[in-house]
């Protein structure tokens, strides 16, 4: 599951935003099949989320589940390359997380969240009700 579950079958009651990473095309740790198990439960669960509510498919080389921390900064070591890669991921995860919190906490519009379009590098999908 992507969220927990809770003992009174409520779920989230503000907004949530899950920011994940798009693998297709790479090896996985976990059969088709379970991905799509997967997929049907974070569906069902974002269906009760409130309005506000996002699924942030990410799409960069380089990025994994570190990605979301400074982890892959460290282990750059001072590689040019290697460091520009972690940098722009770690900008590309700070850029959603930043509009979440603009558009949730602030009430801001925020293009990056309601435009897919603003990112190639992301596939943008609401939720609410």
């Amino acid at each position: 599951m992507a969220f927990p579950e809770f003992p009174d079958g409520k779920g989230f009651q503000q907004p949530v935003l899950l920011l994940e990473i798009d693998h297709a095309g790479e090896r996985m740790p976990f059969s088709p099949a379970q991905y799509s198990d997967f997929r049907r439960k974070v569906e069902a669960q974002f269906k009760l989320c409130p309005k506000g509510s996002y699924d942030v498919m990410l799409k960069s080389p380089g990025l994994f589940h570190g990605s979301f921390s400074d982890y892959n900064l460290r282990i750059a070591s001072g590689n040019p390359t290697e460091t520009e890669q972690a940098l722009h991921n770690l900008r590309l995860t700070e850029s959603f997380t930043l509009a979440f919190l603009d558009k949730s906490l602030k009430g801001k519009k925020e293009p990056l969240l309601d435009k897919s379009s603003q990112s190639p590098e992301a596939t943008v999908k609401a939720y609410g009700h």
